[in-house]
């Protein structure tokens, strides 16, 4: 399996901060999309991988690490929480390679570990609101991105099997779809209807996932990415899906009906903020949206920092 090391040297990061009442937010006219900009929230931030937003603005981020050739794993233990005024502080420490990440109804955040190394499974962790952390499942292959619908029921992607998982609250664990399609999806998120949308690192193809039945379809595939570095990871945002082009260092935006579009980033591999058209990335991995501010955060595995579009 040391053929999927040169891929694994990427994973998301991004965290966010801004401060305004919905209210305020819901009052101010949209931004055109050609002035939007792209803003450095946090440069040289502590965390590479998935990102979260909870309802009051907090942002979650997991930290994947560097990647180690010899030890096949990446070398991040932490997974930390960022006020929406941009502070910092430690959520989990102590873990191995943590992934993605999602909270449930109760405010428990949900991240993975483990993963790698010997591909052989990973680790599921609950972390309470008080910061209490339970082991709550282990996943065969290399259990990824973590969604969590509005039931409370988690759905697990996974980097190197064919597989999407769903844990139900009681903690009851089964396959809801195996399909070759889902190896190497990482970004994942549920949609108005409850159906889980995900994408895979690999070739840049993004699927939807009955809920109900497992089956799989193609919502799209965004062409010319890099191979093996094609998506870190994706979330939906006001209906339409924003995926991380890891590789090519851009920011693309993909609507229900497969309709693709580059949202930002030049393509140049660097952290240069301005105009959507004209901004750089480096390495964007991580990406979440706090649908209240209508903000989005990206991650950056390249150069680290916590990158933001306001809309």
């Amino acid at each position: 399996m040391k053929h999927f090391s040169h891929i694994l040297f990427l994973f998301t990061l991004t965290l966010g901060a801004f401060s305004c009442s919905d209210d305020d937010a819901a009052d101010e006219p949209a931004i055109p999309i050609e002035e939007l900009v792209v803003e450095t929230l946090i440069p040289d931030f502590g965390a590479n991988d998935g990102l979260y937003v909870t309802s009051d603005g907090t942002i979650i981020a997991s930290d994947f690490g560097t990647f180690d050739n010899d030890l096949q794993i990446g070398l991040g233990t932490k997974v930390l929480s960022v006020t929406p005024e941009g502070a910092v502080s430690e959520k989990a420490a102590g873990f191995v390679a943590p992934m993605g990440g999602g909270t449930d109804s109760q405010g428990n955040f949900y991240f993975t570990h483990e993963n790698g190394g010997d591909y052989a499974d990973g680790k599921v962790i609950r972390v309470t609101p008080d910061g209490n952390t339970t082991e709550i499942a282990t996943l065969p292959g290399w259990p990824s991105g973590i969604a969590v619908d509005a039931n409370d029921n988690l759905y697990v992607a996974n980097f190197v099997a064919p597989l999407l998982h769903k844990i139900i609250p009681d903690g009851t664990v089964a396959v809801l779809a195996q399909d070759d399609r889902l190896l190497g999806c990482v970004g994942i998120d549920t949609d108005e209807a409850g159906n889980i949308v995900t994408a895979n690192f690999y070739n840049g193809a993004i699927y939807r996932v009955n809920a109900s039945s497992g089956e799989v379809s193609l919502i799209a595939q965004i062409p010319n990415l890099v191979e093996n570095f094609a998506i870190g990871y994706m979330t939906l945002f006001e209906g339409d899906i924003y995926a991380t082009g890891i590789g090519d260092n851009k920011i693309f935006k993909v609507t229900m009906d497969g309709q693709i579009s580059t949202l930002a980033g030049t393509g140049t591999n660097s952290s240069d903020d301005g105009l959507l058209a004209e901004a750089t990335f480096s390495n964007p991995n991580g990406i979440a949206a706090d649908t209240a501010r209508r903000r989005l955060y990206i991650s950056q595995f390249g150069e680290r920092a916590l990158r933001f579009i306001q809309f």
